[in-house]
């Protein structure tokens, strides 16, 4: 939970931000670059980020705090801003759509010249600095290196349920003649859906949202089956690009910045994440089961029995269900027999 301050971190200085520089008709030259490993540690604001935070300036603690390395590609891309998107402070992230003006160089993942695609720039300067709970550091280094290991592992879903992915780059920013910043970015393909956040439910019928949860059922499988979690699976996140049955594609599931690669908890140690068998497709019937809550975020558009509908949706499933998947999946009250009371044989 964030609990907003009375005070601007930029008022009390008399400073404010430099303005925004993500606007239409803006140019920029990016730099392909190569991410860090994804992040895991925490992302709290503790410690000696509280009290700086109170004495220097965002714009000086961005000076401070570059984001973590990576390394630098070979390939130069001058992008023109087309459209803003969704721009402004206290973003998570800048999102702008672009077109792709020249490419230096041969890139990894062909750019396409053609069409608007979207850029999302993760700039901590323009991150929420008033949470008590976040550092925009910790934070912008966390959703860059966590969604770009997301699309790579996913690379055989990208055009289907995800957006395709054109690559991670590097911007330099300059502040004066002398004093610049550097702020990294994915490009990725534009999805001309609705959120389910921003749909009304009441205006589909019970079997066209029954379709819709189905397909986002599946499409968080395959997510799975690759041995990603999203770990933000909200209305929000899930786009809406037809009517299920009508359209090849209906939905795409988007931001990928808090996802994990690993099915654990803590996929970085071998034993546990080996319990949850890596690559191994697990049934709806367990990891969406109402004993798990994974429908609740999206109970609006649910107005039917949940776990007969599960059931018969993926009945056949049933045979491809082991006792130890259950026992991985399902909470233990529904699957270890039930203890007698003291004194009764």
């Amino acid at each position: 939970m964030t609990y907003p301050l009375s005070e601007s971190f930029c008022t009390r200085f008399h400073c404010s931000k430099p303005p925004l520089p993500y606007l239409t008709g803006s140019k920029f030259t990016v730099v392909s670059h190569n991410p860090p490993k994804p992040t895991t540690g925490s992302c709290a604001l503790v410690g000696d980020a509280v009290g700086e935070r109170e004495s220097i300036h965002p714009l000086d603690r961005c000076l401070r705090h570059p984001p973590l390395p990576g390394s630098n590609g070979q390939t130069k891309v001058d992008l023109k801003i087309v459209e803003t998107v969704r721009t402004g402070d206290n973003r998570n992230a800048q999102l702008v759509a672009v077109r792709v003006v020249n490419v230096g160089s041969r890139p990894s993942v062909p750019l396409p010249t053609d069409m608007n695609i979207l850029a999302k720039i993760y700039d901590p300067l323009y991150f929420d600095h008033e949470q008590d709970d976040a550092d925009p550091f910790l934070c912008v280094d966390h959703n860059y290196s966590h969604e770009t290991a997301a699309y790579r592992v996913l690379g055989e879903l990208q055009g289907t349920i995800i957006p395709k992915f054109f690559g991670s780059f590097s911007l330099e920013l300059f502040l004066n003649r002398t004093t610049s910043c550097f702020v990294r970015l994915i490009l990725i393909e534009i999805i001309p859906g609705d959120s389910m956040q921003d749909l009304d439910p009441t205006r589909f019928l019970q079997a066209e949202r029954q379709a819709i949860m189905k397909e986002l059922i599946d499409a968080e499988s395959r997510l799975y089956t690759y041995d990603v979690q999203h770990r933000d699976l909200f209305p929000r996140n899930v786009l809406i690009l037809g009517r299920p049955g009508l359209e090849s594609r209906p939905i795409v599931i988007v931001d990928f910045g808090t996802s994990v690669v690993g099915r654990s908890r803590f996929p970085g140690i071998p034993e546990e994440e080996q319990r949850y068998l890596p690559g191994t497709p697990i049934s709806p019937l367990l990891r969406w089961h109402e004993a798990r809550g994974n429908r609740q975020s999206f109970q609006a558009w649910i107005d039917w029995d949940w776990q007969p509908w599960l059931e018969d949706l993926y009945g056949s499933d049933r045979a491809s269900v082991t006792e130890l998947m259950k026992s991985v999946w399902l909470p233990p009250f529904l699957t270890e027999p039930p203890t007698q009371p003291p004194g009764i044989a």
